[in-house]
């Protein structure tokens, strides 16, 4: 169910996300591949704790993820 809910906003948002990579490159913000690189080592050293989120909560918390997401 997360990992649908994860694909879902990845096509909504690919417009945006497309755009990412040329915009840090040619100013200064550099620090956008510092923060996507750590958000994504953060991701992959906790997945086993996100693994172990029972799905009940799971459940609960992704209509309020798509609505934050959509505002």
């Amino acid at each position: 169910m997360l990992g649908a809910l994860f694909v879902v906003l990845l096509l909504a948002f690919w417009p945006t996300l497309a755009t990412f990579y040329g915009t840090w490159a040619r100013s200064y913000q550099e620090q956008g591949f510092f923060i996507a690189g750590l958000t994504l080592w953060l991701v992959w050293r906790y997945r086993d704790h996100v693994r172990r989120w029972p799905r009940e909560e799971t459940r609960t918390l992704l209509p309020v993820a798509a609505a934050l997401s959509l505002a």
